[in-house]
């Protein structure tokens, strides 16, 4: 049993339970390798990183220190490529620190993006061989799906692809015993085709799947600041569109829930030998500037740093075009989408107006 029956209801509200924890959640740049090639994706599919085994200590010392402090342990995001194809998933998830990871909360989920077309069936099933061997990992543990859109292939229904897709629902369903959250997530870019048929292909992902559709703004790993610019404003423009022309309720929108990754969440990104603050915008973000990075490591610091981040973007919103009586101040300002904006010297909402009359 892992899917439940009111699995796409349960995707599509903040659990109570996360508002009323301080939790953190760590996104871990360990996973190597890659086979596919997905719309909008700017991970660099094959590094020449040898030191993922030091970025696990790094988590885990981080993640020891916060749990200490008693900080709920959430999440924790195998990035940055897929986990069915990425060369060393294996070693990762029988890595012992890794496992230790796993060990500080009994709630703590696993979350890392899948692609199931033209998957390798037999590795998928050698990995959850793994997964659900319960010496080492709970029985009852969540394990988070994001799977990236094919918009043509969903919208054609293409028998291969909701074959394959539909041959790993079954899986979750039947033959796993851990408890599986998975939807799927459109990773932001220049889609006219989604803009056009988007009611279309939310439809067919509920009727066939029984899940939502997401948003992943992978576009910021660029590190191209034109690219970024371009991306933020086109999709705040293709957002404002489809609310317009459409029943907002039938759009799952993570931004518009006050509650979800505000203040009471530290989010923080391990890339390469450093660690960073990350912002939420439409979903957790890679940035790399400076004003993000962490200061020190230890509990007391990082916490120290998440409040001073938080004051200085309730400072900035006097100088914004409209932040500073916006319904949404203290989410953005929790998200720390106000210390983005004052890094990269911007003034108006990165949002759809729209946005303001959905809650």
């Amino acid at each position: 049993m892992t899917i439940e029956t009111n699995f796409l209801e349960k995707m599509s509200k903040t659990n109570l339970d996360n508002i009323e924890n301080m939790d953190f959640v760590l996104s871990l740049d360990i996973l190597n390798g890659c086979i596919h090639s997905c719309e909008g994706c700017y991970v660099r599919k094959v590094r020449d990183v040898n030191n993922w085994e030091e970025a696990l200590e790094r988590a885990y010392t981080i993640a020891k220190g916060l749990a200490g402090e008693g900080l709920r342990f959430r999440e924790i995001i195998l990035a940055p490529t897929e986990f069915f194809s990425a060369h060393n998933t294996k070693e990762v998830l029988l890595h012992p620190t890794f496992q230790k990871l796993l060990q500080l909360n009994e709630k703590t989920r696993i979350t890392a993006a899948c692609v199931f077309d033209n998957l390798n069936r037999e590795h998928f099933k050698e990995l959850f061989s793994i997964l659900d061997n319960n010496e080492l990992f709970r029985e009852k543990m969540i394990l988070e799906f994001l799977v990236p859109l094919n918009t043509k292939k969903m919208l054609a229904k293409e028998t291969k692809y909701m074959e394959d897709n539909k041959w790993a629902l079954d899986y979750f369903k039947n033959h796993s015993p851990k408890i599986i959250d998975w939807s799927y997530v459109v990773n932001i870019h220049n889609n006219e085709l989604l803009k056009e048929n988007y009611m279309e292909v939310i439809e067919t992902i509920k009727s066939e799947f029984n899940t939502i559709l997401e948003f992943n703004p992978g576009f910021f790993r660029s590190q191209n600041n034109t690219l970024i610019d371009k991306n933020l404003s086109y999709w705040k423009g293709f957002l404002q569109d489809i609310l317009e022309k459409n029943d907002y309720r039938n759009i799952y929108l993570t931004n518009i829930d006050k509650h979800h990754n505000t203040s009471n969440t530290i989010c923080l990104n391990l890339i390469e030998n450093d660690v960073y603050f990350s912002p939420f915008i439409y979903e957790q973000i890679i940035d790399t500037h400076n004003v993000f990075k962490l200061e020190a490591m230890d509990a007391h610091s990082i916490m120290n740093q998440h409040i001073e981040l938080q004051t200085k973007g309730f400072a900035y919103a006097d100088k914004t075009t409209e932040c500073s009586d916006c319904q949404y101040l203290t989410a953005c300002v929790g998200r720390k989408v106000l210390n983005y904006m004052q890094n990269k010297g911007i003034k108006n909402c990165l949002f759809p107006r729209k946005f303001k009359d959905l809650n």
